[in-house]
This record gives structure tokens, C-alpha cells and sequence, in this order.
């Protein structure tokens, strides 16, 4: 049995970054193969964003098979799995294989849940739900989370599904010229509003000072090499050296991509005892409260990433893919 010993906690509650060169998935197999032979099936949701899995549980994954599944998640976005058997203990060894926990700003107040975990719980009492606008989680720190695994336990009768958006299509849905222009644009990322306003609703604890972040707004991954754009509704404020007015025109532009890109979204539709890994560094996400009052219960554990970076020489994913076509350009839409 796991003890808390064995996990593996980022020091003090202010994440450090993990060191680049020893990221989770850098030592996978070629094609993820050590990961996919052991698998059953595999069912792709977009040929650029998701897979689900079957056939393995995730807490006896080799060590070379989670290299791969890094790697895997890194590439598709998020990964989904059904009926794992994963207790907390469980979910928090896992999580550790994969880098130092994230322990989160917001307290909940659960004493008997470990510091790494984040309680996901609503019901007929619930005034709210974190997560209902499109994010990355906690980009507003030095070096945001890379990996984030939820697990779920409970679920209603129906509804509660999550969204899931890719930060490598939307960048490649801007024209070139915008593509240009942000290219060596950085961004402030701050949780005050954000979190404070959930701690209001829910009664949770603010247990550090708010944090500001300046983050390239193209970041280039450091295990995939692809190009992401890496802004969000949830915590992202302002562009670095633009007036507000200019800042704010473009931010709703780049939020407007990610969340009326329907091309680039899937929904994952939640059963008991399934778990979705995705990459904060390649995703966004949104949760659909569309269940009350109705429960859902369930838990989250994050790893903590690398400070982000810009990489001119990264790698479109339409590129990466073979010569994929990329999404129609936004402003084509806009087109009568």
C-alpha cells in the first residue's frame, strides 16, 4: 500500500518548476508503443484532440508505459479511461510517477483529504462550480501544472460532461499575420479574480497571496515541441506593452477561438470510476453544470509543470501530423 511518504509534493505550497530535461515523457517509446500494445482498444474523438483508452489500469502502468503515456497525453490533449480502480492513496502515487504535486491556493477545508487533492463536489447545496469558464489550471503561477487528473466517482443521471479545447488548433486557426504579431508577445496571468471569487461562493480558504505571471502567449511545449496558444478566459488579464483597450480587443479575440471553436472542442460525457488526464500546456477545458440538483462527486490531482517558453523553431501540429490541413482560419467564419 502507497503511503504519503511515498508522494511526491512540490515544496512548500508555492510550486517550484520542474527542471525541463526531466519532464515526464521525454524517454517514450517511438509511436507510444510500450502504452498502446498493452491497450485494447483505442478510439481517437478528433484526429487532433482526445483518445480514450481501454483495457489497462492506470495505477499498474510500467514505468516506460507512463513515459508513454506522458508523451501520449502531451499529443492528443487529454486521455480518457473507464473503470479504473484508483483510491486516493492510489490517484496520489500515480500522480507523484509523474512529477511533484501541485497543492492548489484554495483550501476546501476537507481535513481528512490529503493537501495534493482537490475535492470535486457538488450538489443540491452547491451555490457554483469552479471551472465553468474555459481555462488552464492555475496558469496564474511561475511554472503552471502540467498534467491534471481527475477522477471521477459519482455521477448524475445525466449532464456534468467537460469540454476540452486545443491550444495547438487554436493557434493554428489565427491568420499568419496574428500568428506574426503574437509571436513575441508575453501575457499577465493572475488567479485574484478568479479565486477569489470562488472562495467567496464556497467558503474555501485563500492560502497564499494571489500570484501574477508573465507568460509567452505562443508557448512551444516543452515535450511535444508543438506551438500552443496559451491565454485563457479564466486567468489570463492583459498583453504585456499594449494599451488596455488593444489588450482587451485582442484577448477576447483569443478567447472567442477557443470557445466558439466547435472544430477544435470535444465533450467527454462522465461514467463512475473514469478518469480523464489532460495537459494544461496543450488544453483548455470547461465544466457544464447542467446537473442540478443533481450530485457529482469527485477528486483531482495536478502535477507541476515547467515555466513556460517560446520557442521560434516549434513545430505547427498540423506539421508534426504529416501535413495535416489546419482548422479554417477563424476569420473565416466571420465571412457572409
Amino acid at each position: 500500500m502507497t503511503t504519503q511518504a511515498q508522494i511526491n509534493i512540490a515544496n512548500d505550497s508555492k510550486s517550484a518548476p520542474t527542471a525541463a530535461n526531466t519532464l515526464a515523457g521525454l524517454k517514450a517509446t517511438p509511436g507510444c508503443r510500450a502504452l498502446l500494445d498493452a491497450c485494447t482498444a483505442r478510439k481517437d474523438y478528433t484526429i487532433r484532440l482526445g483518445s480514450e483508452l481501454h483495457g489497462v489500469q492506470l495505477k499498474n502502468l510500467n514505468d516506460q508505459q507512463l513515459e508513454d503515456l506522458a508523451r501520449f497525453v502531451a499529443d492528443r490533449g487529454v486521455v480518457f479511461f473507464r473503470d479504473q480502480e484508483l483510491t486516493e492513496q492510489e490517484h496520489l502515487a500515480f500522480g507523484s510517477r509523474l512529477g511533484p504535486l501541485h497543492v492548489h491556493p484554495l483550501n476546501y477545508g476537507k481535513k481528512d483529504t490529503h493537501p495534493a487533492v482537490v475535492p470535486i463536489v457538488s450538489n443540491e447545496n452547491s451555490k457554483n462550480v469552479a471551472g465553468e469558464v474555459w481555462h488552464s489550471d492555475v496558469s496564474s503561477e511561475p511554472a503552471p501544472p502540467a498534467y491534471s487528473i481527475l477522477y471521477m466517482e459519482k455521477v448524475p443521471p445525466a449532464g456534468g460532461d467537460t469540454c476540452f479545447a486545443s491550444a495547438y488548433a487554436a493557434y493554428e486557426k489565427l491568420s499568419d499575420t496574428m500568428q506574426n504579431i503574437l509571436e513575441d508577445k508575453y501575457a499577465i496571468h493572475t488567479n485574484a479574480v478568479a479565486h477569489a471569487s470562488i472562495a467567496k461562493l464556497s467558503g474555501a480558504n485563500v492560502q497564499r497571496e494571489f500570484e501574477y505571471s508573465r507568460h509567452p502567449i505562443v508557448r512551444t511545449h516543452a515535450v511535444s515541441g508543438l506551438k500552443a496558444l496559451f491565454v485563457n478566459q479564466g486567468f489570463t488579464t492583459s498583453i504585456v506593452g499594449l494599451h488596455k483597450e488593444e489588450s482587451t480587443a485582442i484577448l477576447n479575440h483569443l478567447f472567442d477561438v477557443i470557445s466558439k471553436g466547435a472544430d477544435i472542442q470535444i465533450r467527454f460525457k462522465w461514467e463512475a470510476n473514469s478518469v480523464a488526464i489532460w495537459d494544461n500546456r496543450a488544453v483548455q477545458h470547461q465544466a457544464v453544470w447542467d446537473y442540478y440538483p443533481h450530485a457529482r462527486k469527485g477528486r483531482r490531482v495536478t502535477v507541476v509543470g515547467e515555466k513556460p517558453i517560446h520557442d521560434v523553431n516549434g513545430l505547427k501540429q498540423s506539421e508534426a501530423l504529416g501535413g495535416l490541413q489546419p482548422p479554417p482560419i477563424w476569420s473565416r467564419h466571420l465571412k457572409l
